[in-house]
Order: C-alpha cells, then sequence, then structure tokens
C-alpha cells in the first residue's frame, strides 16, 4: 500500500544503476500474527521493494518492474519480475505501515522512515531507520511512539539535506481527526497541514562513521537541555537479514526550537 519513490536526489543522481525504486508496506496472508484492520493505507507487517528503468514506455508497464527476492547466499540483492516470489527488505510484523527512503549521499547512508498508524484513526508510532545498502540490513535509528500525536507520510526531500549530511528537514503531516481527540500537538508544529521539523545526528556513541573511528564524547560533555533516550521499542524478527536493533540513542531537544537531536550509528 502507499509506494513512494525512493530520493535518490535531483534526477535519480545518485541510483546505483540509474534505476528508478520505490518501497511499499505489504502483509502476508495468512498472517500469522493478525490485528484487526491490519493492512491499511497506514499500518501493515512488512515493507517492500520494486524497481525499474524509467522510460515513458516502461513507467506504467507492469511487465517492466521487478520485485525485490532477497539476497543470495553471498548478500547480493536478487530481483524478479514475479510478485509471488517478492520478499520484503524489512519484516517486522505488526509495526510497519507507510514507508519512505532518502539517500544520505554525504553519509553514505539509506534513511528510511515507518509510520505504524494502526488502527488508522488514533496516535501513530514512527521511527527511522538506515543502512549503508538500499536493501538492508537496518539498524533503528529513534522511535517515536504518539509522534504528532498523529503523524503520518514522513520523508525526508533530499534538497533540504546539508552538504554533510548530518541534518536535514523531515516534512510530515499529522492530525487529521483533531477534532474528534482534542490532542495536544506534540511537536507544537504537528497539524493537519505540511510540517517541517529540522532532524540533526550527532556523532555517533561508538564505531566508525565513513571510515573514521568515533571517540564517545566524555559523561560531562555539555548536551541539549533534555533527558536523554533511546528507542523505546524493539524487536527482533523471522527474517534474520532485517534484525530490528535498540542500538542507538538520542535526544529530543527544546534548544534550538523544533530541532530533534538524533544518533546514528555506524
Amino acid at each position: 500500500g502507499v509506494p513512494h519513490f525512493v530520493d535518490f536526489g535531483k534526477n535519480m543522481q545518485h541510483s546505483p544503476d540509474g534505476k528508478a525504486y520505490m518501497v511499499a508496506h505489504g502483509a502476508v496472508d495468512p498472517d500469522p500474527h493478525p490485528r484487526p484492520a491490519n493492512l491499511s493505507w497506514i499500518n501493515g507487517d512488512q515493507i517492500y521493494m520494486l524497481r525499474v528503468a524509467p522510460s515513458i514506455a516502461t513507467i506504467n508497464d507492469p511487465a517492466a518492474w521487478e520485485f525485490f527476492a532477497g539476497h543470495d547466499a553471498g548478500g547480493a540483492a536478487q530481483w524478479t519480475s514475479d510478485l509471488d516470489l517478492a520478499r520484503p527488505i524489512l519484516d517486522w510484523n505488526n509495526r510497519c505501515g507507510n514507508v519512505s527512503m532518502t539517500y544520505d549521499a554525504a553519509l553514505g547512508r539509506y534513511l528510511m522512515y515507518v509510520t505504524d498508524g494502526w488502527p488508522t484513526t488514533d496516535t501513530m508510532d514512527t521511527y527511522l531507520l538506515e543502512s549503508t545498502s538500499l536493501t538492508g540490513p537496518f539498524r533503528l535509528v529513534q522511535w517515536w511512539e504518539d509522534f504528532g500525536p498523529q503523524g503520518y507520510f514522513f520523508n525526508i526531500p533530499s534538497k533540504f539535506i546539508s552538504t554533510d549530511g548530518l541534518s536535514f528537514w523531515t516534512l510530515y503531516s499529522a492530525n487529521f481527526t483533531w477534532a474528534d481527540d482534542n490532542w495536544t500537538a506534540d511537536p507544537p508544529i504537528s497539524g493537519y497541514h505540511a510540517c517541517f521539523l529540522e532532524v540533526r545526528l550527532r556523532a555517533p556513541l561508538h564505531g566508525t562513521l565513513n571510515g573514521t573511528p568515533v571517540t564517545p564524547p566524555p559523561a560531562s560533555a555539555p548536551g541539549p537541555a533534555a533527558t536523554a533516550a533511546g528507542s523505546s521499542r524493539g524487536g527482533n524478527n523471522a527474517n534474520g537479514d532485517h534484525q530490528i536493533n535498540d542500538r542507538c540513542f538520542g535526544a529530543a531537544s527544546g534548544s534550538p526550537a523544533n530541532a530533534l537531536l538524533l544518533v546514528l550509528l555506524a
């Protein structure tokens, strides 16, 4: 449901092979852990990917599209024209939904927003994933429970990523049932309109960033006036290639206003 093109930058300049890629959420039948109204415009169980060599002749031709079909023994992505053989790039039962993906060229990372909006008219949870590969595996950067509190259609326009790749603007909408629920907007800019929120990536806690070893800051180092918090949820799934790991921690910051500070773990 609700497919979106992967944002590779202007004129798809960072597409790995010149092809256009799309991501979309879905679910399998029978569902091993069903929930009512599970597969809708905003919630599901898996994230899928498809691609096409774009042209006037091919873009609307179903036969020209290929679907991700898993990885071979060496980890290389496999593709098929048979929809029945499609496999997810992310499998997290009852935790998937509307999805978008953008390539952060300066960091060499694919950033993927996923919103689990079940049961479609209540509060919604959103999380950000990252990977050095278009088809994963992905790691959890941050989880926001009840973001908006009913935020959806999160995406990162590549035009609004900084030169160093460490800050960008997130575009989303929120709270379409506001009149019925009388929520408090959180973040305050959230509403039934175009919302722009700046996101800043801090240095990793450990590991490397683009091949350069990172030294963690001392515990006494000054930081934003906020309480550090890790993702509030995590989980493993049946597909070992795409295990979700709670390994990244960040802090929501009240200064500067309307900016989130996150950690990208290399």
